[in-house]
């Protein structure tokens, strides 16, 4: 019997520049925000209509053939605000869900800790800060 699980890989495209090289990518979390409201005698929580974006972090890997690094500090330093497209793609390459980060702003550069005795690639992990996701 065949199963219909899939393996989950998101593709980060901004623009026409693809990161083909993420490592990371933070949770996406809606939050809805909620609300207590009194009634006679008891108190009730209830939506209040307004959604919490999260900053998601993300991180990429550095290569010697690559730019992606020069493109994202180039976006953080000049403070420019971009749509961000993640493109969620199972095992084989099909995609099956795509979201927009709209208007985002590029914030917060970090580089991993070194250690010596645990070699790890070459990465750098920056944070989005979208003003809305749009679900398509």
């Amino acid at each position: 019997m065949q199963s219909s699980d899939m393996s989950r890989r998101i593709k980060i495209q901004v623009g026409d520049v693809e990161f083909s090289d993420i490592i990371r990518v933070g949770e996406i979390f809606l939050e809805d925000i909620k609300t207590e409201v009194p009634s006679l005698r008891t108190i009730v929580t209830v939506k209040s209509g307004v959604t919490k974006i999260p900053p998601i972090p993300i991180a990429i890997k550095i290569r010697r053939d690559s730019s992606n690094l020069l493109f994202l500090n180039n976006w953080r330093d000049n403070d420019e605000v971009k749509d961000v497209s993640a493109i969620e793609i199972d095992g084989h390459g099909e995609e099956y869900d795509r979201m927009i980060f709209s208007q985002c702003e590029l914030v917060d550069r970090k580089l991993p800790e070194y250690a010596a005795e645990n070699p790890t690639f070459a990465q750098a992990e920056f944070t989005l800060l979208p003003l809305n996701i749009i679900d398509l």
